[in-house]
């Protein structure tokens, strides 16, 4: 059997293990590179709606018929929240608010002329304009939480107050189609999405990993 020559073996690993170190360096950087300097950073803001059934007084049997029922209208309205009627009401709402501040009253609820004018220029400084049905859909998240009567709905979008303002509009609309499509006013949103200063899309550590991995 033929001896292995350690010095040779040594020898040859040198060879190729700089070459190796080099490749791993190069694919990280590169990674980290466009991570950090070109990767579009996104930001999620979230909100919860809860569909309840009221406070009239029930039997445990039809308390729990309504729950399954209600469990089921979770699934049903998960798909709804992303319908084309509550997207474009969504996106044309806002639009005349930022247009006409009488338009946000009925946005801004008891609120006095001070804000609504600030928040005619808050939301004329978001490009609402290049926001379409389609665009919108595809930065939305809708999810039920733990089989629960509660659906959580986030939007993720590049600039973090326009995430938060679209995703409290969202919920705030959608109210308002379960009650004039179904004449059920069972949706009630739970609580108000705020600006997110976090990072959603922050994958940097996994990439550079991977090109790690790729590199050996």
């Amino acid at each position: 059997m033929e001896e292995i020559d350690l010095k040779e073996f040594l020898k040859y690993l040198r060879k190729y293990v700089w070459m190796m170190l080099v490749a791993v360096f190069v694919l990280v950087s590169a990674i980290s590179f466009y991570d950090l300097n070109i990767k579009t950073k996104l930001y999620k803001s979230s909100t919860t709606v809860v569909l309840n059934s009221g406070n009239s007084a029930k039997t445990v049997q039809e308390d729990l018929t309504t729950v399954n029922l209600n469990q089921k209208l979770v699934t049903t309205y998960s798909e709804l929240v992303k319908n084309r009627t509550v997207l474009d009401r969504t996106i044309e709402g806002l639009k005349a608010c930022r247009d006409d501040k009488h338009a946000c009253e009925g946005y801004v609820s008891g609120a006095d002329n001070s804000a609504i004018e600030e928040r005619t220029k808050t939301l004329a400084n978001l490009n609402l304009d290049e926001l379409s049905y389609d665009n919108l859909k595809s930065k939305i998240g809708v999810k039920n939480i733990d089989d629960t009567e509660i659906l959580q709905i986030s939007v993720e979008d590049k600039n973090p107050e326009r995430a938060m303002i679209l995703t409290n509009e969202i919920a705030h609309v959608f109210e308002n189609v379960v009650e004039e499509k179904f004449g059920q006013k069972n949706v009630k949103q739970w609580d108000t999405a705020i600006v997110s200063d976090v990072q959603s899309n922050n994958t940097t550590l996994r990439d550079m990993a991977i090109a790690a991995f790729i590199g050996v």
